[in-house]
């Protein structure tokens, strides 16, 4: 594999195949703009008009810190409101952007700009990416995507020397990576990794030692900042372990995790090269097959290819083990507690938006390695490459296509339309009672009025006060262990709008 491509060279043409490969990318996935909120998406905003800004912003979330996804959330909360299609044309921004990012990170690689043109294309409309770019909650992988992916790029140019890099270099980036931890779990992972991943791409220098050194000051600063955000939430707001419960012994859940780890690296590989067809619940030997070939490809590559070849393949192995080791350390107890099998929990998409980055750069390795059984025809690389694309486009057509959500949207306006019935019912300056009701469209988190207060969230997301038009609103809530948990906040909002049936009854009898 070449060291760096003459980029100054075709830098026109380079240009011309990134915007081919952000095409097919932007076709495939411009239909989440007409994506709805969904599941934590309502708890989040739910929380921002009750909570305020910095008890939403430390606060942890499913075992993720979340301090600048959570800014960003919040940010977004104050321009657009609640209104879901600027959120999700910032989620499809970052996300070409990233596609951009990869094709980058390829041509500084090396790779010919054709071949890196078809990577990121590949991984631009891959079909696992819908479990993030779907969701608005879990768009911190997406900015997570993008920190790696620049680290990448920096990496690559030092390496190339195609970048004048300062003594603050690493320093600078460790800061960047830091941030990166807290857009999303697997920010965590490319911390941990960004020492070793360094190592593996840098040619041996002093500029090297230095760096790798302040990089791997992360396998220390990481875990410190994360402890320190869960720990400065649960000191002024409380907050209980971010991770589920572990099966009783060492014997039990390390098996448990490296199952998971495996059947995720399988989803990821498979995801990849065969989407659509091993993405199906039914086709776990097929996605076991694939991945296996593969892997055996890639190893035999590092077995035969040395120097910077095969630095490059070690480094992406580190990465992908690394995303996808902290994913099963986290999720697959979980999956226990909750009896699910690990293959079920390892097809869950949104686990694989960052994952799937090595997953494509190793896939782009080896068919570099493999170029010059095709040199001679130079016609028959981009032909197959383009013929690659187009039956994983063809597949996507054929797919049930993105889940917009039309379910949430459908029991919000529900709402609204009842409160704007029951208000418009009423004389000017009475009071207007809204029973208040579990809200379906939060999920599992929200099962239970105790931890989001349904219709009454809602009310709080979509009305900025109490009066509206003229008439207070409450919500009469049946059971006194809701109202109890929200009258502990009662600087809040929900505390103020939830009333039992007693307090009704009694405002109607009067003094």
């Amino acid at each position: 594999m070449r060291l760096a491509m003459p980029i100054e060279r075709v830098s026109g043409r380079r240009w011309v195949l990134l915007a081919l490969s952000l095409v097919p990318s932007a076709v495939v996935y411009r239909s989440i703009l007409r994506n709805y909120f969904f599941g934590d998406d309502f708890r989040h905003l739910w929380e921002i008009a009750d909570w305020g800004f910095l008890p939403f912003v430390l606060k942890p979330h499913g075992g993720h810190v979340y301090l600048v996804r959570s800014v960003v959330f919040y940010a977004c909360n104050r321009l657009f409101g609640f209104d879901p299609r600027p959120y999700f044309v910032l989620v499809l921004a970052t996300h070409l952007v990233n596609v951009s990012l990869l094709f980058l990170v390829l041509t500084e690689l090396g790779s010919d700009a054709v071949l890196a043109t078809f990577g990121a294309a590949l991984w631009g409309i891959l079909a696992l990416h819908e479990g993030t770019l779907g969701w608005y909650s879990v768009y911190g992988q997406a900015l997570s995507a993008t920190v790696l992916l620049a680290f990448l790029r920096a990496v690559c140019r030092a390496a190339n020397g195609t970048a004048k890099l300062g003594p603050w270099w690493a320093v600078a980036w460790c800061l960047v990576l830091l941030a990166g931890e807290t857009c999303f779990g697997t920010g965590l992972s490319v911390a941990l990794a960004a020492g070793a991943v360094a190592f593996l791409l840098l040619p041996p220098s002093r500029f090297r030692l230095g760096a790798v050194a302040v990089l791997c000051s992360l396998l220390v600063l990481a875990p410190l900042l994360y402890i320190s955000l869960i720990s400065l939430y649960a000191h002024f707001w409380g907050g209980g372990a971010p991770f589920g419960v572990l099966p009783a012994n060492l014997r039990e859940s390390a098996p448990l995790v490296a199952n998971a780890l495996v059947r995720l690296v399988e989803n990821a590989v498979a995801g990849t090269l065969v989407p659509y067809v091993c993405g199906r619940a039914n086709a776990s030997a097929a996605c076991t097959s694939v991945a296996g070939v593969f892997g055996a490809t890639v190893l035999a590559a590092v077995v035969v290819f040395a120097g910077v070849t095969r630095r490059r393949l070690l480094a992406w192995i580190v990465l992908l083990l690394a995303v996808y080791g902290l994913i099963a350390l986290a999720r697959a107890p979980i999956a226990w507690f909750f009896n699910l099998t690990t293959a079920q929990m390892a097809a869950t998409p949104r686990y694989h938006y960052v994952g799937t980055i090595p997953v494509v750069l190793l896939l782009c390795g080896v068919l570099d390695c493999l170029r010059p059984l095709v040199a001679r025809r130079s016609w028959l690389e981009p032909t197959l490459l383009a013929a690659w694309i187009g039956v994983v486009g063809a597949f996507w057509l054929r797919a049930p296509g993105i889940d917009h959500h039309d379910a949430e949207r459908a029991e919000t306006d529900e709402l609204l339309a009842t409160v704007n019935t029951l208000i418009d019912a009423a004389p000017l300056g009475t009071d207007v009672y809204v029973p208040n009701r579990t809200f379906a469209g939060v999920g599992y988190s929200g099962s239970t009025r105790r931890t989001f207060p349904g219709w009454a969230a809602l009310f709080i997301i979509t009305e900025p006060a109490n009066i509206v038009r003229g008439r207070r609103i409450h919500f009469t809530e049946s059971d006194p262990a809701v109202i109890a948990a929200y009258q502990a906040w009662p600087e809040r909002r929900t505390a103020s709008l939830l009333v039992s049936p007693d307090e009704v009854r009694a405002s109607v009898r009067g003094p």
